[in-house]
């Protein structure tokens, strides 16, 4: 079964994380324990962590195949890691 972890819980991540856990197996991570606890009654895996932490989400997304971004934050936290580390993705589906 494919992973994927949501950065963020919020409104939209949590939404977005019940809906995907239907057919994936998904973690959603948050700073905000109140915000994961409104996901205790779903298949999602719950992580709390500080997505404004390039190591944090880093830990995060180890080992995972999709990465959502529901926090803006955790966006920029993701593209400084890389930068600092001189890595480039492919965005193509081949």
């Amino acid at each position: 079964m494919k992973k994927i972890v949501v950065l963020g819980s919020g409104m939209v991540g949590r939404v977005l994380a019940a809906d995907l856990a239907a057919d994936f197996e998904v973690t959603a991570v948050d700073v905000s324990q109140a915000n994961l606890d409104k996901l205790e009654a779903t298949p999602v895996k719950l992580l709390r962590a500080d997505l404004a932490s390039a190591a944090a989400i880093g830990n995060a997304v180890r080992g995972q195949d999709l990465v959502v971004g529901a926090d803006e934050g955790a966006f920029r936290a993701v593209m400084d890691e890389l930068a600092s580390k001189n890595i480039v993705y492919r965005l193509s589906g081949d």
